[in-house]
């Protein structure tokens, strides 16, 4: 398996929208851009991620970070750089020193799959 720390990233019309990872333990605030939400209504923050995934014909193994080279804007991974036939997980290490799992179809999985938009309604999905 290949590793990346491209594990999160969104559409351009999500810029300025607050994005969390949901956990048994409560909401990790993953990216806040949003100007009616503030980091003090998080307790628990991201402190990095990784993706780990399987590459289709290159075989390149260990840390790889041509996963990001054709994948833009939260779409979904370049088949060209992730074999979607294989599973995608990601972790999120939070500030309280646990490590989360978000385990992923290769076929459906993209750079904001696991995580979701705070909208005004404090529930907002997105849309993987």
């Amino acid at each position: 398996m290949a590793v990346s720390r491209y594990y999160f990233d969104h559409g351009a019309d999500e810029n300025e929208k607050l994005w969390y990872a949901p956990t048994p333990d409560g909401d990790v605030l993953i990216r806040n851009a949003s100007n009616k939400y503030t980091s003090k209504d998080y307790n628990l923050k991201k402190l990095g991620g990784v993706v780990f995934y399987t590459t289709p014909e290159s075989g390149a193994t260990g840390k790889y970070n041509d996963i990001a080279h054709d994948t833009d804007d939260g779409a979904l991974y370049s088949s060209s750089e992730i074999d979607e036939s294989k599973p995608v997980d990601k972790y999120i290490l939070a500030n309280n020193g646990i490590v989360y799992e978000c385990k992923l179809d290769g076929n459906s999985a993209n750079p904001d799959s696991g995580f979701y938009i705070k909208g005004d309604d404090n529930n907002s999905k997105s849309d993987s």
